[in-house]
């Protein structure tokens, strides 16, 4: 791809009109594109940044989504802000299994169709005879107890 630049005086007319440049399919975003801005501040049209997101979270890319112009992490409200419900719920699933997975004292449940998730070990109580595991559902958002 041929790099893209623009002379001061180019950006300095874009700045004075208020318009910038879409981040993902680099055509002009008017002020009053109904689009949520990240806090990074970078623009993007309302349906790239929805379809940006969507290919992160259908590719299961969920624990880092970064905005596309800078190495700035979209929070999850952000996340949530611009995708639909469904695909909302589906990142949401995601994010807690892959943060389940990239810990290292986690282990799932061995026993066919459950969805749980194990992690530590340890003894409950003096009346205690052996160990007892915490479990937590996939799904759940909150940290393991």
């Amino acid at each position: 791809l041929p790099a893209l630049h623009a002379d001061n005086a180019t950006l300095s007319a874009i700045v004075a009109a208020g318009t910038c440049m879409c981040s993902i399919c680099l055509e002009e975003v008017e002020d009053l594109d109904p689009a949520p801005r990240p806090v990074c501040g970078h623009r993007m049209h309302a349906a790239c940044g929805r379809g940006y997101l969507e290919a992160k979270i259908r590719d299961g890319d969920v624990l880092a989504i970064r905005c596309p112009e800078c190495p700035r992490e979209f929070t999850s409200t952000e996340i949530t802000e611009w995708v639909e419900d469904a695909m909302a719920r589906r990142f949401q699933e995601l994010h807690a299994r892959r943060v389940l997975e990239a810990d290292p004292t986690v282990r799932w449940c061995q026993r066919p169709g459950c969805e749980r998730a194990m992690r530590g070990f340890e003894q409950v109580g003096l009346e205690a005879e052996g160990q007892v595991s915490r479990t937590i559902k996939a799904g759940m958002t909150a940290g393991l107890a």
